[in-house]
């Protein structure tokens, strides 16, 4: 038996009240009963919104209460340009007993929040909001439900449009979570704060344009353990390299390049109650200069220059308490509480960007990162310098030569034995024709030159011949096809994990790879597609991967 009743009292747009009823009956088997109201009230300023339920039910042995009132109260006073004061109450219970023996399920819970809130005019140049919230939670113990957690949280937030491309924007939040009763939560008292500051600028007419952002949080890392399983090949992202049937964790690689489809080992991380809380921080920025933006006069020479810059910095240091080393805006690799470190600086110089018939690239892009392990620090770095001319020889046709150099370093303390220092250089002249809107053609040539820099002083040279065509129609289908031979000249103990770093998974000798990839839209929201892969490496025996996917969209 379902009865429903509905009743509305509504005086213009200046208050309305509406009020329900239901319950639901199955005889002998389930009762219940709910009150619902939905209130509003906007006059002079003032604008409340209340919502409230209340249910009630018994049966197939258990009887529950469910509450959920909310309410909301601010004040505009137009007097003090427009600020805002804003008060938010919240709760909702949940009590499940069993009626056999009158015992409250561990389901239950019963938390409230109070929420204050103080903002100016948000259309403002300036705009202020300023927010503090409590929260505390009661949770079953021995029956009854008692009060186990209490939060408190203070946040601020500004943003002032100083003009149309100028802008600042910063928010600062704590939080304190406090742990009242052990019994209920196996969880620790704790602090933390979340800030960032984001400032975006736009000078002369867009001639320099720049983002930084810059966060600090705190958070917890887990200590991770891990082991590796055995995969179908190419289906993993390690491969090992030895003989031994329970490979080592410094006999497995991270695949690169080439070794994507031979790679047959996956990395599970085994998942434990043991973490580290970190304090955290990231600086972002980016700069760009566009003299096209303010020289009109198109055959300036100075016109044609433009360069992109970006910084990144990301860091998280172990908070040891009061004996914490995090230091705001210190992102030195020295602290020896860092648990990860991340950065990234890059710059590009275009000359030409934008012309059909040519254009010059140079630039370098330095990396590094950190990462603090339980079998001690693993580091891997990168500095390259490169440079790209591209000319149009007829319509549809470039000359594309790509040059590059630089150093690839990776240092671990505990397998010192898969250390290496590697410079290279290479040089890649492609020929690239599009005989139409949809169809591509390229055809290249690399010579690549490595020398391990660490131990045995291994050297590694080689030249690449590769052919690829591209068909795509939009939004219907795709086809790429590519072949590639790669003579390697090689020093070197095969099979070591040197072999591996040098030559991206190749062997000495002629290599053969060749792939096919087929996308195509089967319907509106579904895509198929099927690749494969092929390799033949030195005088190993041919490899064929195949996959296939359905990807469905909703």
């Amino acid at each position: 038996q379902i009865i429903k009743s509905v009743i509305n009292l509504q005086k213009g747009n200046q208050l309305s009240i509406r009020y329900g009823l239901s319950s639901y009956e199955r005889i002998s088997l389930y009762e219940g009963r709910q009150h619902y109201i939905d209130a509003k009230y906007n006059h002079k300023g003032w604008n409340m919104i209340a919502l409230g339920k209340y249910l009630e039910s018994e049966g197939y042995g258990k009887n529950s209460l469910f509450v959920r009132p909310k309410i909301n109260i601010s004040k505009t006073i137009n007097k003090l340009g427009g600020w805002t004061i804003e008060y938010g109450y919240e709760q909702e219970k949940n009590e499940v007993i069993q009626t056999v023996d009158q015992s409250l399920q561990d389901r239950s819970f019963d938390f409230n929040i109070n929420r204050f809130i103080i903002e100016n005019n948000q259309d403002n140049q300036l705009t202020i909001k300023i927010e503090a919230k409590q929260r505390s939670d009661q949770l079953p113990i021995n029956g009854a439900l008692v009060e186990s957690i209490k939060t408190n949280e203070l946040s601020a937030e500004s943003k002032w449009k100083i003009n149309d491309s100028n802008n600042l924007k910063w928010t600062l939040g704590v939080r304190d979570f406090e742990v009242i009763d052990q019994e209920a939560i196996d969880q620790q008292s704790k602090t933390t704060i979340l800030s960032r500051i984001a400032y975006n600028i736009k000078l002369w007419n867009g001639l320099l344009s720049s983002t930084m952002n810059y966060d600090i949080s705190s958070g917890q890392e887990p200590k991770q353990e891990f082991t590796y399983e055995k995969v179908e090949p190419g289906q993993g992202n390690y491969i090992y390299i030895g003989n031994s049937s329970t490979p080592e964790e410094d006999e497995l690689f991270l695949y690169e390049y080439s070794e994507i489809d031979t790679a047959n080992y996956i990395k599970i991380f085994l998942f434990n109650n043991e973490f580290i809380r970190t304090n955290n921080q990231s600086l972002n920025i980016s700069l760009r200069i566009n003299p096209h933006k303010v020289i009109k006069n198109k055959k300036n020479f100075f016109r044609k220059f433009a360069t992109n810059h970006s910084i990144r910095f990301n860091q998280k240091v172990e908070d040891n308490g009061e004996e914490s080393n995090f230091q705001p805006l210190n992102f030195s690799l020295d602290n020896v509480s860092l648990t990860s470190y991340r950065s990234l600086i890059a710059n590009t110089l275009f000359f030409n960007r934008t012309s059909t018939a040519f254009d010059i690239q140079l630039g370098n892009r330095l990396t590094e990162n950190r990462n603090v392990q339980i079998v001690g620090i693993e580091d891997r770095g990168l500095a390259e310098y490169f440079s790209r001319l591209r000319f149009q020889i007829i319509s549809a046709t470039d000359f594309i030569v790509n040059v590059k150099t630089g150093t690839k370093t990776y240092e671990s303390n505990f397998f010192s034995q898969r250390n290496f220092h590697i410079k290279y250089w290479n040089v890649s002249p492609e020929i690239n024709w599009r005989p139409t809107a949809n169809w591509r053609i390229i055809s290249s040539y690399q010579y690549d030159t490595r020398l391990q820099q660490l131990s045995g002083m291994e050297t590694a040279n080689s030249h690449d011949i590769t052919f690829e065509s591209t068909y795509r129609r939009a939004s219907k289908s795709s086809y790429n096809l590519s072949f590639s031979l790669v003579n390697v000249e090689y020093n070197g103990t095969a099979n070591s994990t040197i072999e591996y770093d040098l030559l991206d998974g190749l062997k000495d000798g002629k290599n053969y790879l060749w792939n096919l990839n087929i996308t195509r839209r089967m319907a509106k929201n579904v895509d198929l597609n099927i690749s494969y892969d092929g390799r033949k490496t030195g005088i190993s025996p041919i490899v064929h991967v195949a996959r296939a996917q359905v990807k469905a969209t909703f």
